[in-house]
């Protein structure tokens, strides 16, 4: 009864707020912000959806319409942030840290695979279920730090962007303008489905990063050589640094945004579930593997450089000449710097306009508050960077920290959720796997914040 109390109201509310903004109530804009947590929000469905009533298609027409979501943000992961800091703790450790690649592997899938589950059985952003469950409080210190995570990583994204046009002589607000402009385009023209598309190609330019690791031919003598590095050696500041760098970007606020909403928005459901489980198994792995290939990259050609005090696209580009020339190692790293650059942009974007746009209670309703966010935030992205408005290294700090404010918060909310009736009984966290990913969680937040403070 509560439930239908609130969708009535919800729907009234609603009525009333496009009745007054078709008669131009000069006081619209202030109610309406007042009313975004009003329930005009898609209830959470009793029971996982199923899809008796669909069409019956191919196995590899299912698969195809399925994968997606997990591969694409997981690969959005290797962006400009992660790629620096391998490339950094490839120089700087050697090959030490290549064994932690894969063991950062489990953490990454268990927190991505929370996200499968509530949006199949919700089909809502974490916002929304967040609002819905525990109440516009929780939902609103949620959706601030989707906001503050989402833009920030945005911004943070067209510094890469930078990076390759300064590579080719570009001014830093040509590059952004040209690459803010492609994306506007794309969300105003182009459905999910060939946003995915483009997101999955864009990934793709990724395998560079693999080809590179692969020429670089290090030998079964060198990746072992961490067995017997010193424990001194090991226990070095900028050892620990870097690991807790690793670790603590491993579960990222901004991609966990994004799958849950982006789950829902395919109309996944519970048949689907194994799929979208092995499309996000196979992306925890891909980003992995590129992350080592970097890493074994630069301990191959840049051992004991010190590539902090270097701008960007020269610390990355410089130890790449010896092997490929000038012109070829600007060629590789924009095509991989570019495409990670652009991907992860296109995921927070999406992650912070979908999640407002259910907020908003415009959510897959036909109307359009989540393009006018993703183009709010691509246009703060390309601004900043393109004109120099804030430092970037002041910047990358700030973003940190956010990222480390917001990091508790939101894998807290997932754990939560996954605990909740927001979930079936078959399919709520439970048991010992409960305490496991518990224990991963905190440990990764944990880390986040004391990379940050400490």
């Amino acid at each position: 009864q509560a439930g239908l109390l609130t969708a009535f109201w919800g729907g009234v509310s609603r009525s009333l707020l496009i009745h007054i903004s078709n008669h131009g109530f000069p006081g619209f804009r202030f109610i309406h912000s007042c009313q975004m947590w009003a329930a005009t929000l898609p209830l959470v469905a009793e029971k996982c959806p199923d899809d008796d009533t669909k069409v019956k298609v191919s196995a590899f027409h299912k698969a195809i319409s399925v994968i997606g979501p997990g591969i694409m943000v997981c690969l959005a992961d290797s962006d400009i942030g992660g790629l620096f800091t391998m490339a950094l703790a490839g120089s700087q450790c050697g090959y030490a840290l290549l064994p932690l690649q894969a063991l950062l592997i489990p953490a990454l899938y268990m927190a991505q695979e929370l996200t499968i589950r509530l949006g199949i059985c919700s089909r809502r952003s974490l916002v929304g279920l967040v609002y819905e469950h525990f109440g516009w409080w929780a939902g609103g210190v949620v959706l601030v730090a989707c906001l503050g995570v989402c833009i920030g990583a945005v911004i943070s994204e067209f510094s890469g962007v930078a990076a390759v046009g300064e590579l080719w002589g570009l001014p830093r607000w040509a590059s952004c303008s040209m690459s803010a402009a492609g994306l506007s385009a794309l969300i105003l023209c182009s459905s999910f489905s060939a946003i995915e598309r483009l997101g999955l190609a864009l990934g793709a330019s990724l395998v560079v990063f693999l080809v590179l690791g692969a020429v670089c031919r290090p030998t079964a003598q060198e990746l072992s050589g961490w067995l017997s590095m010193p424990t001194e050696q090991l226990e070095r500041p900028v050892v620990r640094q870097l690991v807790a760098a690793n670790i603590g970007t491993v579960v990222t606020p901004w991609m966990l945004f994004y799958q849950l909403s982006a789950v829902a928005e395919k109309r996944l459901t519970q048949k689907d579930l194994q799929l979208a489980r092995l499309d996000t198994a196979v992306g925890a792995v891909s980003t992995q593997a590129i992350m080592a290939a970097v890493l074994v990259t630069y301990a191959r050609l840049a051992p004991g450089s010190d590539m902090s005090n270097l701008p960007l696209h020269e610390a990355l580009v410089m130890p790449l000449r010896p092997l490929l020339g000038d012109t070829a190692a600007r060629t590789v790293m924009s095509c991989g710097l570019l495409g990670a650059s652009l991907l992860a942009t296109i995921v927070a974007a999406l992650a912070v306009a979908w999640n407002c746009g259910d907020a908003a209670g415009t959510w897959m309703t036909g109307k359009d508050t989540w393009r006018y966010v993703f183009l709010g935030s691509v246009l703060a992205g390309a601004l900043t960077v393109g004109f120099d408005l804030i430092n970037i290294f002041t910047l990358n700090v700030f973003i940190q920290v956010m990222n480390a404010v917001a990091l508790p918060v939101t894998v807290g909310a997932l754990f939560m959720l996954a605990r909740s009736e927001a979930l079936p009984s078959t399919l709520r966290l439970q048991g010992g796997y409960a305490a496991l990913t518990g224990v991963v969680f905190s440990i990764c937040s944990a880390v986040g914040v004391a990379c940050a403070f400490l």
